[in-house]
């Protein structure tokens, strides 16, 4: 059982630096965005779907250790949790594992938060192409100079229009 234990905790090292390089492409994305380079976006996307990918099979590989490492401690599998089989391993073990299962928790977290800092950018981004679509489609430039909202309302005045007249 201490083979497992420590292919266990070697496993979950591996995973938190599989969680490391997805939120480092998740960074990357926010640059892309901020900085309008959609070129290198598409293949910071894709760097993230492989970093998905690798972190899911490294979870189930995790949750069948687990579940193993339960059995062999005639631990109910169904309420198999990192958590609760870091209590009734050895404490040279559970702390390391404790402490992986910290690093991990506050990786989700990072990850999740990066993830919606992302997504408020690209609806931010999604709303500047609407408005320049709008905008090359009208064929009125004092219309895109209407309030905010789109609703027709007083045209702000342009100067730049009004020097060109």
């Amino acid at each position: 059982m201490e083979k497992q234990v420590i292919s266990l905790i070697e496993l979950i090292q591996t995973e938190v630096d599989s969680l490391e390089n997805f939120l480092l492409f998740l960074t990357e994305e926010e640059e892309c965005l901020i900085n309008n380079r959609f070129d290198q976006l598409e293949e910071s996307i894709h760097k993230q779907e492989q970093a998905i990918i690798r972190a899911k099979q490294l979870e189930k590989e995790r949750m069948e250790i687990t579940a193993w490492l339960s059995k062999g401690i005639n631990f109910s599998q169904e309420s198999t949790s990192l958590s609760k089989l870091v209590q009734l391993l050895d404490s040279s073990y559970s702390s390391k594992l404790e402490e992986l299962q910290k690093t991990l928790l506050e990786l989700h977290r990072k990850v999740e938060a990066q993830r919606d800092k992302n997504e408020e950018l690209i609806k931010e981004s999604m709303g500047y192409f609407d408005r320049d679509i709008i905008f090359l489609m009208d064929n009125s430039p004092s219309s895109y100079l209407k309030e905010p909202s789109n609703k027709p309302g007083k045209v702000k005045p342009s100067l730049v229009l009004n020097k060109a007249g």
